[in-house]
């Protein structure tokens, strides 16, 4: 294998795996999101899904246009950039079956306006967030049809639909862009798009073929709500039960479970959990009894500890 192969075959494969984690990351953080004025939050998403898309975009060109270590130098402009646009016309040049609905291009500029303009936009004396949101709001408004007026309230099925939407479109771009790459992948003999099965790009490239994106991030959150239930039922009997049984719970408010679980389901945890756990902790007369419980706490999901399955 010379090293343009090997560039291809172990670079572009671990390359994929990395793109693929902010792929999924932006896809999981507009599930979590409570309502479209979290700046910070959009902040994450975009940029998760602005880098990687951009990275998937130039390994697919890396694929085709790199046959030699001259043309890795003389990489084109596009390669140097950040530009999602550019990056896409160079592809479908490349590759003339590529084929990107109008949602998919809307994204696309999308992400390329939120890297260029908004990224780093807090650093601009007259810059707003407001910028960020407007631009947000802009994109819903061209998908949907339907204009969406900035600090628009919405109602919770109309969050849903547009949390759908980004996550579905960002899913089929990506499942669009790696369909190309594993095709070139064999036309070489290589091996680029073998991933790790428990990786989060396994996920969006490979499980994708069979589903939209939103089911599998909604499937994990399921995932952990059924696993409440049956640690609530059953929990206690299993072997976990032996830790459990013999931590004293903390006195959580039970108004306040819900609005817990609302956001563990959507793999966050809440400021307001984790400030009632720090002050739980903060009460402890003693170092010690902290340090038992935290050792204790810790058992719970650690992968290095092995119950009996005869412990009770």
């Amino acid at each position: 294998m010379n090293s343009i192969s090997y560039f291809k075959n172990f670079n572009m494969g671990k390359e994929l795996e990395i793109c693929g984690e902010f792929i999924y990351e932006s896809a999981r953080e507009m599930y979590a999101l409570r309502n479209l004025y979290e700046h910070f939050n959009i902040n994450k998403i975009l940029y998760s899904g602005s880098v990687g898309i951009e990275r998937l975009q130039k390994i697919l060109l890396s694929m085709f246009l790199f046959n030699s270590e001259d043309d890795i130098k003389n990489a084109p402009k596009c390669f140097r950039e950040h530009n999602h646009i550019a990056l896409n016309d160079r592809i479908k040049k490349t590759v003339p079956s590529l084929i990107l609905k109008k949602n998919h291009v809307h994204l696309l500029e999308l992400f390329q306006d939120y890297y260029n303009n908004h990224r780093y936009g807090e650093f601009r004396l007259n810059y707003s967030s407001d910028d960020l949101l407007r631009a947000f709001f802009a994109f819903f408004s061209r998908i949907s049809k339907t204009e969406y007026e900035l600090y628009a309230i919405l109602a919770p099925r109309e969050l849903i639909t547009l949390k759908k939407q980004y996550i579905n479109l960002i899913g089929e771009i990506s499942h669009i862009y790696f369909d190309l790459i594993q095709k070139r992948a064999t036309e070489l003999g290589i091996f680029t798009t073998e991933l790790n099965y428990t990786s989060n790009a396994y996920k969006v490239f490979v499980t994708l073929e069979d589903e939209n994106l939103i089911d599998m991030i909604q499937l994990e959150s399921l995932s952990i709500k059924e696993l409440i239930v049956y640690l609530s039922k059953e929990g206690m009997n299993a072997n976990i039960g032996m830790i459990t049984r013999s931590i004293t719970p903390i006195d959580f408010d039970p108004a306040m479970i819900n609005e817990y679980l609302v956001d563990i389901t959507r793999l966050r945890a809440s400021t307001d959990l984790t400030d009632m756990v720090d002050s739980h902790y903060s009460d402890y007369e003693s170092n010690k009894e902290k340090y038992e419980r935290l050792n204790l706490i810790d058992l719970i999901g650690d992968p290095d500890v092995l119950f009996d399955d005869n412990s009770e």
